[in-house]
């Protein structure tokens, strides 16, 4: 695989990133920390981190980790041995720690060997221009709420950048969003898959196999589209939030973009030619 473009970046840059990229001999993945909600912080080669970027971190050496241990291992055992990585890591710091409140992330990974993209969680990605998109169900319901407090509070006579420095709709999700996690991992209507060191069933580790040669586009959920370059990709997601500042419409989430912001999350775009 030759790498084309890598590229990333945090939504504010006075917080760190809790994405992250890797690129490595046989695998190039691209990995979404989930935004920390417990407040608490890990320490990982020297750095103090929130719990999405320490799940980050110790994920991404998981993969260089692997790399070592097994030259072409399938999706279930790849997801298996960065997931066991994760737990100790968890662990040995937080010994107790509640099952909603684990380090989690969300993974695309490329495998040269097998030439298959695997996917656990909401990241996207795009091969020779089609694209591959994750949700779950469990988000739809925390966004489709926040919306409504919002469109009720605009209603009710706030002005736009009052809702998005407070986003009192974010704050009538807080319950559900601190513990939704207790949905991750688990089969479940509002199940879904994340790499939180607990074992993911194999229904929420998509593999999938690349017929033919070309670009191959590695994404964090902050691209809300995969177009046919970084820099449109970019436009778009600046003009989005520029007409959606609350995210309560093209692009309903949990969260408002910060008051001037151009974007509403951490961004991480990878492409490679396969």
């Amino acid at each position: 695989m030759e790498v084309l473009e890598a590229f990333t970046q945090s939504k504010d840059p006075a917080r760190p990133n809790e994405d992250a990229y890797v690129v490595l001999e046989r695998h190039a993945a691209v990995i979404d920390g989930a935004t920390d909600k417990s407040g608490k912080r890990y320490e990982w080669r020297g750095e103090t981190a929130s719990s999405g970027r320490f799940a980050a971190l110790v994920v991404a050496d998981a993969l260089v980790a692997l790399e070592t241990t097994c030259r072409a291992p399938t999706s279930v055992e790849a997801m298996t041995f960065i997931g066991r990585r994760l737990d100790e890591a968890v662990l040995e710091q937080q010994p107790d720690i509640g099952v909603h409140q684990r380090p989690a992330c969300s993974l695309v990974v490329y495998s040269a060997p097998r030439r298959e993209v695997w996917s656990v969680g909401d990241c996207s990605w795009a091969f020779r221009g089609v694209q591959h998109r994750a949700g779950k169900k469990i988000d739809d319901i925390t966004a489709s709420l926040r919306a409504a407090v919002t469109e009720a509070h605009l209603a009710d006579g706030w002005a736009v950048e009052e809702l998005a420095r407070q986003d009192p709709g974010r704050e009538a999700i807080h319950g559900l969003l601190d513990h939704q996690g207790v949905f991750a991992n688990r089969v479940h209507d509002l199940g879904y898959g994340s790499v939180n060191g607990l074992p993911v069933p194999e229904q929420y580790v998509v593999a999938t196999a690349l017929a033919g040669t070309g670009t191959l586009v590695l994404t964090s959920d902050g691209y809300p589209a995969i177009l046919e370059s970084r820099e449109a990709s970019d436009r778009n997601l600046f003009e989005l939030v520029r007409d959606d500042p609350l995210c309560i419409g093209p692009l309903l989430g949990p969260k408002a973009a910060s008051p001037g912001a151009s974007v509403y999350d951490d961004r991480t775009w990878l492409s490679l030619h396969v």
